[in-house]
């Protein structure tokens, strides 16, 4: 983890785009000679011996080998990252003032970066479950909301809107379509108003700026998970559902070669070993 961290740091932060496209080209050269090289040993691991013990071992040592040596840095391409841990800020307001806040410690989903390109090619963030919001002042007779779950995922037509802007350490993407789907619910602790649940969530954003750096490895500020009509609920105001997300966390997801690699190797060392028994 540590090391992937060090590589969006890398590769993320270039003083600037020229520069790091310019310096860029030895490390794409180094990048085609590991590839080389990975395709070489191979051939010569698939031209053994087939069924053996060693051979499915050596497959799959050589399929975790091609995941975690090869260098981030040196790949131009996007890369796709399991969200492994992360945090939601949730602000409840009606009428713009603050009637209810929660912080959420669960975040999973995935992302796509290209830390060469500066973009962000996809998104896909999901809240943990039942996130209760208990609110300062009723709303429509209810005095706690609960989103029972909910996800930020790119739509159709996802990608840059605005160029990136790059800073010091970091640099901001532009990026849009989205959509919050999920459902929500309600209660009312007098007891008056009946309990209100998997009411859908289906709310359009769209458009979003996301900060990519290290800790966090990416920061995303006042997206609207939902919003309510105030004459609906018989309120003079509306209510708008905020959301910050924080990824802290995240793991590479294998390309799908590596991943057939590591596979094949253990199927051979099952097939070996039931053989055996």
């Amino acid at each position: 983890m540590a090391g992937m961290d060090c590589c969006l740091w890398e590769a993320g932060t270039p003083n600037s785009r020229g520069n790091y496209f310019e310096n860029n080209r030895a490390e794409r050269a180094q990048h085609a000679q590991l590839g080389a090289a990975q395709r070489s040993v191979k051939h010569a691991i698939f031209g053994a011996t087939k069924g053996s013990r060693k051979l499915g071992f050596t497959l799959a040592l050589l399929g975790l080998v091609l995941c975690m040596g090869t260098p981030r840095s040196a790949s131009a391409a996007p890369i796709l990252y399991d969200v492994t841990g992360g945090s939601v800020s949730i602000t409840v307001l009606v009428g713009g003032v603050v009637v209810g806040s929660t912080i959420s410690p669960g975040l999973s989903g995935s992302l796509t970066l290209d830390a060469a390109a500066q973009t962000m090619d996809s998104l896909n963030l999901i809240l943990d479950p039942n996130i209760a919001l208990l609110l300062s002042s009723p709303y429509g007779g209810y005095d706690e909301i609960t989103i029972e779950a909910a996800s930020l995922t790119s739509d159709v037509g996802f990608g840059e809107i605005l160029p990136p802007s790059s800073g010091s350490s970091s640099y901001t993407v532009f990026v849009g379509p989205l959509t919050v789907n999920g459902s929500w619910g309600a209660t009312d602790s007098s007891g008056t108003n009946p309990v209100v649940s998997n009411v859908p969530i289906t709310y359009p954003v769209p458009s979003l700026s996301a900060v990519v750096n290290t800790s966090p490895l990416v920061s995303i500020v006042g997206v609207t998970l939902n919003a309510l009509d105030g004459a609906t609920y018989g309120e003079a105001s509306d209510l708008t559902v905020l959301a910050s997300f924080q990824v802290n966390s995240v793991v590479l997801i294998p390309e799908p070669g590596t991943a057939l690699l590591v596979g094949s190797g253990l199927l051979i060392l099952a097939a070996r070993r039931r053989r055996l028994s």
